[in-house]
């Protein structure tokens, strides 16, 4: 069994915590209704899951602060996409 996973997304090449992916899919694949339920639910157990297969050092607050980071990424290189 492997150490490590690595995954590789050649749309957008970057190095990051992979909540920034999970944001940039909640933002634009999640209607507005569902979103508040999404975010309240589904990041819990995302954060969850990360504790429950080892990932240390990484905090509820500082996933929501990673959240909020991406959405605003995500923001950004659609804005860029479109100009």
């Amino acid at each position: 069994e492997p150490d490590a996973v690595w995954i590789i997304d050649w749309q957008i090449t970057s190095i990051g915590p992979a909540i920034l992916d999970v944001s940039f899919l909640m933002c634009f694949g999640v209607s507005q209704s569902d979103l508040p339920f999404v975010r309240n639910e589904y990041l819990l157990e995302y954060h969850n899951s990360l504790v429950r297969h080892g990932v240390t050092n990484y905090g509820y607050e500082k996933l929501l602060s990673d959240y909020r980071y991406g959405l605003l990424d995500g923001l950004a290189r659609l804005t860029a996409f479109l100009s």
